[in-house]
């Protein structure tokens, strides 16, 4: 595993199978999304969220093309509101955030700190005991690092007893390469901010 997607991938390969559900924070241009509507199959269930139209729309073409259109709800919405549109009683096996912006496009549309750890703590009422959300964090771009410190800074305060979070990041890459935040939900009682 020489680069952190790579261990993203593996980690969503290791947690999903067919009929479980999943959600996509950041669609963007719906690699991800596909890549999720692969494992959960026909008979699972993939939210995706974006807050841009153009990322929905090539996340939309890139799935239909693929023929996994079907199992993906797509919703142009920041993912910090996912709770007004996620189903009553929705339980999730596995989420994914890709921070950053939508590659091709406008690089002052990022993703911010304080929206990512609304949608994280949002995102974390759904989790089923066991599963995990994975941020893919990219430092390179302007915000980057202080959207990574905000979220760590964040997570830093949820109680052990509910969460494991952890994070891999390689120590002898150049050009700060991303890392990857990794929430498991432990057994018991939903984590509740409000």
């Amino acid at each position: 595993m020489h680069n952190i997607i790579q261990i993203y991938h593996h980690i969503i390969e290791e947690s999903l199978s067919p009929g479980m559900t999943a959600l996509d924070g950041t669609a963007g241009t719906g690699q991800d999304t596909a890549f999720l509507a692969r494992l959960v199959g026909q008979e699972g269930k993939v939210y995706a969220f974006d807050i841009q139209a153009e990322a929905i729309q090539r996340s939309q073409e890139r799935l239909e093309k693929e023929a996994l259109d079907q199992q993906v709800t797509f919703i142009q919405a920041d993912h910090a509101c996912l709770d007004q549109y996620l189903p009553e009683g929705l339980a999730v096996d596995l989420a994914c955030f890709n921070l950053g912006y939508l590659p091709g496009t406008d690089k002052a549309i990022i993703t911010q700190g304080q929206s990512t750890c609304q949608a994280l703590d949002q995102c974390c009422q759904y989790l089923k005991a066991g599963a995990k959300i994975l941020v893919a964090a990219y430092l390179g771009h302007p915000g980057g690092m202080e959207e990574y410190e905000t979220v760590c800074q964040h997570l830093s305060q949820y109680p052990q007893e509910a969460f494991n979070i952890s994070q891999v990041q390689f120590i002898n890459q150049r050009n700060l390469p991303p890392r990857l935040i990794i929430i498991e939900k432990r057994g018991g009682n939903a984590h509740d901010n409000h």
